[in-house]
């Protein structure tokens, strides 16, 4: 279906680029035609009546409601609330750790090793633990040479 559009008026401005009014002699008419269309209301075009409206009506209206726009404008910027502004913050780059956090996995890592050192029994690196679960992941752990000769040893 194709519809199509078509300038009924010619001069059809009422209000010119500065505010004034323009061609306030001539009169706007909308008829119910302007809104439908012969293919899906058959008969449109024989309904008569219209609704006219002077151009200087229709600047007036124009006029009263940039009165209202403008002050409505004006409350909101006197408003109790102003508009929030949210910035973005910048991500840290996980490359880039902070002094707390180098401070926290030093820690962890000296507990590690020293109980490495200590030889604690009944400590298992957290990725031991995890690679039990995985039978891969405990093949590629390689065991330190000390522990490889307890086991010969043992053997």
């Amino acid at each position: 279906m194709l519809l199509e559009a078509a300038e009924t008026e010619e001069g059809g401005i009422f209000r010119a680029v500065d505010g004034s009014l323009v061609n306030g002699e001539k009169m706007l008419r909308i008829r119910l035609k302007d809104f439908g269309n012969r293919y899906d209301c058959p008969g449109i075009d024989n309904i008569p009546g219209e609704i006219t409206i002077s151009f200087s009506e229709l600047y007036n209206i124009a006029q009263q409601s940039d009165i209202i726009v403008a002050k409505r404008d004006g409350e909101q910027d006197n408003s109790r609330y102003p508009i929030r502004k949210w910035r973005k913050r910048d991500q840290t780059p996980p490359e880039r750790l902070s002094s707390p956090d180098k401070k926290r996995f030093k820690a962890v890592e000296e507990e590690v090793n020293k109980r490495l050192d200590n030889q604690d029994s009944d400590y298992e690196p957290e990725e031991v633990v995890n690679a039990k679960a995985n039978p891969e992941v405990l093949a590629r752990l390689r065991p330190r040479p000390e522990v490889q000769q307890q086991e010969k040893d043992s053997d």
